[in-house]
C-alpha cells in the first residue's frame, strides 16, 4: 500500500444504549519508510578561491557516507567523504526529523556549472545545479539585490509592478494639512514607508565599499550607476522628510488593510480627503539618522541640497545634546563635502569620546582625517567574530541565538507567540560583523563563516529553497506582497531576499516557511523587507572588499 493517511472512523449501531465512549480506540501495525537523502546546495554558487561546503539530510543513519561533484553530463570530477553530523534538536527538545551531513570541495576550483551527488548507505540522490565561478556571489546577486529597491519605490510607475501610486502624500495625522512626502520605498510587502533614512545609509555604506564595481553597472546609461541611482531615489525622500526646523515627520502608514494595486489605494491628488497620514507628530521627530544618510548621499553625488538639508537636521540634533554614532557619521561626511573646521572640530570631539566602536564609522573617519586605529578595530572584530562562531557549531553553520550549548535556531520564544520573523537579517548582519574582522584578520574559519551564512540563504538550507526570488533554481511558491492582487504573479519581486526560516510554533524550534503557495502566504517566513536586502548588499561589499577589492576611495 502507498496510502499516506489513515482514518479511523467509529460509529454506534442504531439502538445500542448512551452514552458510549471511544477512549481506547487505537490504531496499530507497522508502517515502512521509504529512505531518502537531498543534498542542500548554495543554488546561485560558489566563488573560486573560496569555501565550498553544503550539507546533506537523509531520514535514516549509516557509519559512511560519500559524495561526488559531477558535471552537467554526471561525470564525476570530485569525491569525497560525507562527514556525520547527528540529528539537530532545537532549544526546547524540538528534533527537526533528519540525520544531516557536511560535504566540503573547497580544493576543486574549476569554473562550471555542477551538482552535487550524495551517497548514504546505498541511496543516492543529485542536487540542483550550480555554477563555480570567479566571484560568483557577486555576479550573480549584487544587481538583483539593489534592484529590488527600484521595484518597491512609492511615487512613480514601476512597469510590470504598478502605475504612479500615492502622489498625494501625505496629510497631517489630524488631516488638516498637507505634505509634499511622496517618493521612497514602500516599506515590505505592505505600502506603508517609514523612515527610509536606515536604508539610504546602509546601501551608501554598502556602495562606498565597492564603488569601483558598482559605477560599472549603468544599464539605463545615464552616467550614474544604477545603485547610486536607487541611493539618490531614497535620499531625495529622505530629505522631502526633513522639516524647516530640522525634525522629521512622522512615519507613514495606512495600516495593513488595503489588498490591492498601490495606486489605487489613493486618488492620487493632494488635498481630496483620501490621503494616508503621517503617524504621530508632524514635526519634532529624531533626524539623525536622516542627517547620516543625507550626509553620505552628498559625499557620494556632491550634491548641495544634499548639503543643506543634512546641515539642518545635524543642527537640530545638536541643540537637543545629541552626540552620538549618527552625529559622528554626518560630520566626517559633512567635513569631506564642505571642508568646514567645525565638522571636522565635530567628529574629532565625539570620535574622542565614542572610539572606535563602530567600524564603517571609524574606517570613514580614518579615511577622512588620515588617521589609523587598525589595531583597535583589529582586537574588538576579532573578539566579536569569535563570540558570532561560538554559536554556529551545527550542521549548516548559521548563527543561532541564546546559549551555544542549547543553541535556539529561530530565537523562538518558550511560553508567548507575538510577532516574529525569519533569520534572514539576523545571519546577514552577523555574516557582515565577520566579514569585517576577516578584513583585518584573515582567519579560514571567517570566511567559511560568512558563506555558511550565504549557502543557507541561496538554498543550503532544509527546504531547499533560495530564499532571494529569481536566483537560485527553487523559490518560494508564493510571496506576502500586496502586489498579487495588483497582478504580479506570485507577489514575486525580483532580487528580494525574505524574511526566512522561522519556528514552527512557540517552545518548537524547528524550521517553517509556508510552501503552501497561498495568495497570502504567512508573513513571518515569507514577506519581503528592505533591511534583508540592506544587509545582504553590505555583507556582499564587504566581502569583496576583504578578499582584495581596493579599499573605498576619499
Amino acid at each position: 500500500m502507498q496510502a499516506k493517511w489513515l482514518s479511523l472512523v467509529c460509529g454506534v449501531e442504531p439502538g445500542k444504549p448512551k452514552p458510549v465512549h471511544f477512549d481506547d480506540a487505537a490504531v496499530s501495525g507497522n508502517s515502512d519508510q521509504l529512505p531518502t537523502v537531498r543534498p542542500l546546495v548554495n543554488q546561485v554558487g560558489y566563488d573560486m578561491g573560496a569555501p565550498k561546503m553544503f550539507t546533506a539530510q537523509s531520514n535514516f543513519l549509516v557509519n559512511d557516507a560519500s559524495f561526488e561533484l559531477i558535471d552537467m553530463q554526471g561525470a564525476a570530477v570530485f569525491s569525497g567523504k560525507l562527514e556525520k553530523r547527528g540529528r539537530i534538536s532545537g532549544a526546547y527538545g524540538s528534533d527537526w526529523g533528519s540525520f544531516y551531513w557536511s560535504g566540503d570541495f573547497t580544493t576543486h576550483d574549476a569554473p562550471g556549472t555542477y551538482r552535487i551527488r550524495a551517497n548514504v548507505g546505498g541511496v543516492s540522490e543529485i542536487s540542483w545545479p550550480f555554477q563555480i565561478g570567479d566571484n560568483q556571489l557577486w555576479a550573480v546577486t549584487s544587481r538583483p539585490a539593489y534592484r529590488f529597491f527600484y521595484y518597491q519605490r512609492c511615487g512613480m510607475e514601476i512597469p510590470g509592478f504598478h502605475a504612479a501610486c500615492h502622489l498625494d502624500d501625505a496629510a497631517s495625522s489630524d488631516g488638516l494639512r498637507q505634505f509634499d512626502l511622496t517618493g521612497g520605498w514602500h516599506d515590505a510587502g505592505d505600502y506603508n514607508k517609514y523612515y527610509n533614512a536606515p536604508y539610504v545609509l546602509g546601501l551608501a555604506t554598502a556602495y562606498s565599499l565597492a564603488a569601483s564595481l558598482f559605477e560599472q553597472q549603468d544599464e539605463d546609461e545615464n552616467g550614474i550607476s544604477d545603485f547610486l541611482d536607487e541611493i539618490v531615489w531614497g535620499a531625495e525622500h529622505c530629505q522631502r522628510m526633513v522639516a524647516a526646523d530640522g525634525s522629521v515627520h512622522a512615519a507613514i502608514t495606512s495600516g495593513y488593510g488595503f489588498w490591492s494595486a498601490p495606486e489605487i489605494e489613493t486618488d492620487n491628488i493632494p488635498g481630496t480627503g483620501d490621503e494616508r497620514r503621517t503617524q504621530g507628530s508632524d514635526t519634532g521627530n529624531d533626524p539623525s539618522e536622516h542627517a547620516a544618510a543625507l550626509a553620505k548621499a552628498a559625499r557620494l553625488t556632491h550634491r548641495h541640497d544634499f548639503v543643506v538639508t543634512a546641515e539642518k537636521a545635524l543642527g537640530w540634533s545638536l541643540e537637543k545634546g545629541q552626540k552620538g554614532a549618527l552625529q559622528l557619521s554626518a560630520a566626517i561626511d559633512l567635513f569631506a563635502v564642505t571642508d568646514k573646521q567645525e565638522y571636522e572640530d565635530l567628529a574629532r570631539e565625539i570620535f574622542e569620546a565614542l572610539g572606535p566602536a563602530d567600524t564603517e564609522i571609524t574606517r570613514n573617519y580614518d579615511r577622512t582625517f588620515y588617521e589609523d586605529h587598525t589595531e583597535a578595530l583589529r582586537k574588538r572584530l576579532i573578539q566579536e567574530a569569535d563570540e558570532i562562531l561560538s554559536h554556529a557549531g551545527n550542521p549548516f553553520g548559521i548563527c543561532t541565538f541564546g546559549s551555544p550549548d542549547q543553541p535556539n535556531f529561530f530565537n523562538t520564544p518558550a511560553d508567548s507567540g507575538g510577532w516574529h520573523v525569519g533569520t534572514s537579517s539576523h545571519l546577514l548582519s552577523m555574516a557582515n560583523k565577520v566579514a569585517q574582522a576577516y578584513a583585518y584578520a584573515p582567519d579560514p574559519r571567517y570566511l567559511k563563516f560568512i558563506y555558511d551564512q550565504f549557502n543557507w540563504t541561496l538554498g543550503g538550507n532544509p527546504y531547499e529553497v533560495c530564499l532571494m526570488e529569481g536566483a537560485g533554481s527553487r523559490n518560494l511558491p508564493s510571496y506576502h506582497h500586496r502586489y498579487t492582487f495588483g497582478g504580479v504573479p506570485r507577489g514575486a519581486v525580483p532580487g528580494s531576499v525574505v524574511n526566512g526560516v522561522t519556528w514552527k510554533g512557540v517552545g518548537d524550534d524547528r524550521p517553517y516557511l509556508d510552501m503552501s503557495g497561498a495568495d497570502i502566504p504567512d508573513f513571518e517566513p515569507n514577506e519581503v523587507w528592505l533591511p534583508h536586502n540592506m544587509n545582504y548588499l553590505q555583507v556582499l561589499a564587504n566581502l569583496r572588499l576583504c578578499r582584495g577589492l581596493p579599499g573605498p576611495e576619499r
